[in-house]
């Protein structure tokens, strides 16, 4: 992957826009592939026209809701939204990205965890922390079943784990000092790739699942500071991997 090519047929309509080309990767035939907007208010219309754009990288902008122009950026693979002031929720069409696999936020994004996100089926990784998000997880959760990494950690989310449970590729879980509350679900032991399981700081109860010692890849679990009784199970015991508990 090259940088920006001063030929990019794009070049002077970003110009126009008070864009930095200088944070413009290109692919050998001189497409934008990757685009870094750091302390961008606004993202200009113009951006619509990189048609093979792979790669939003959006960062500490003072915008206050997150721009609907994301969602029409068809080539999409993965978004990072990191240290922004946008609040609100995800616009629901950005589940009309049939490509995007990665999704990272970090800061800003409030409301509640969009339906929208469970359509976006190929995903693989799916990071939200430290934002204000409300609510539990949508339903349609369970129709991600190509994630392997899922972290939404330092937020109001609330709510029962069940619609996690059937993502049986999911190989780190970080779901740490949130508000998620019910009993650790049973499906869990389904997850035999799974090498990251962290669940402390939230309201779970109950007791743990007896069907752990089938997680042989399991290296690092956290449980503590939550409301689990009763005892480990005896086959928690045949996981000499894990590292912290």
């Amino acid at each position: 992957m090259s940088k920006y090519r001063e030929s990019d047929p794009y070049t002077e309509e970003l110009q126009g826009d008070c864009l930095d080309v200088s944070n413009l990767d290109c692919d050998d035939s001189g497409a934008v592939t990757r685009i870094y907007l750091s302390r961008y208010n606004v993202i200009p219309d113009a951006i619509q026209a990189l048609s093979r754009l792979q790669h939003l990288h959006w960062s500490e902008s003072e915008a206050r809701e997150v721009p609907t122009v994301i969602a029409t950026l068809a080539s999409l693979t993965r978004i990072d939204m990191l240290r922004c002031l946008a609040s609100g929720s995800l616009p629901s069409t950005i589940s009309a990205l049939s490509k995007l696999k990665q999704l990272y936020i970090e800061g800003g994004l409030s409301g509640s965890l969009p339906a929208a996100v469970g359509r976006m089926t190929r995903l693989d990784t799916l990071y939200i922390s430290m934002c204000p998000l409300e609510g539990s997880f949508p339903s349609d959760m369970k129709l991600l079943t190509n994630l392997a990494e899922l972290e939404i950690s330092y937020t109001n989310l609330t709510g029962p784990l069940d619609p996690i449970q059937s993502l049986s590729q999911l190989q780190r879980i970080h779901l740490r000092s949130n508000s998620l509350s019910g009993s650790i679900p049973s499906g869990f032991s389904r997850f035999t790739r799974l090498n990251r399981l962290l669940l402390d700081n939230n309201l779970l109860s109950g007791s743990v699942p007896g069907k752990w010692a089938a997680l042989t890849s399991l290296s690092v679990l956290a449980l503590d500071r939550n409301s689990l009784s009763g005892t480990l199970p005896a086959g928690l015991g045949a996981l000499r991997n894990v590292l912290t508990l």
